[in-house]
């Protein structure tokens, strides 16, 4: 709910969770719903090199799409101060055709006591994004989505008998797990 009024008001926003919660699906799921029209385009701050700060901007400078830019905890010091920089002059922005930017980052966050330029000042929402085993009961509405993706459309359920058994997994995982789980 908190993404959903986030990318209504284009408010940048930051993800925070455990690996494995699909914490970019989130995001790419929200833009469709709510402008499948429009452009999306995500960024892995581990392929941080050359250039990349420069698709960042280029991406905000375009606007009217979906910029989410996955694992920013991970971005170097030179990579967040890069980044810092493209980000000013869009941090002021309330034109409403702006892009909606996402960040993803690991459950400690994006923040780091020692950087003067802190990066979580650019994201004025967070969402906390919970392991998949605080709450069990979305894996009934998980497994017929991923079985659907799996199969593309195909006729194929899971019996009750082994949707219990999924429940009872703690999913140490999370959704990636469980998908990789009905993926084989």
């Amino acid at each position: 709910r908190g993404l959903a009024t986030a990318d209504r008001d284009r408010l940048a926003a930051v993800l925070q969770g455990e690996a494995g919660t699909g914490k970019p699906t989130i995001p790419r799921a929200t833009h469709q719903l709510r402008t499948p029209e429009a452009h999306l385009r995500i960024l892995n701050a581990e392929d941080y090199g050359p250039g990349w700060v420069s698709d960042v901007a280029e991406e905000l400078d375009t606007g009217c799409g979906t910029l989410v830019l996955t694992h920013l905890d991970r971005l170097s010091e030179q990579g967040r101060q890069e980044l810092v920089d493209a980000l000013e002059p869009y941090r002021e922005s309330t034109d409403h055709d702006r892009a909606w930017l996402v960040a993803t980052v690991g459950p400690e966050g994006l923040s780091r006591p020692d950087d003067p330029d802190d990066l979580l000042e650019f994201f004025p929402r967070t969402v906390v994004v919970p392991p998949l085993r605080h709450h069990v009961e979305d894996v009934a509405e998980l497994v017929p989505h991923f079985i659907a993706r799996l199969t593309r459309g195909a006729e194929l359920s899971c019996s009750p008998e082994a949707m219990r058994l999924l429940m009872r997994n703690r999913w140490p995982g999370n959704i990636e797990q469980l998908y990789q789980v009905l993926r084989k």
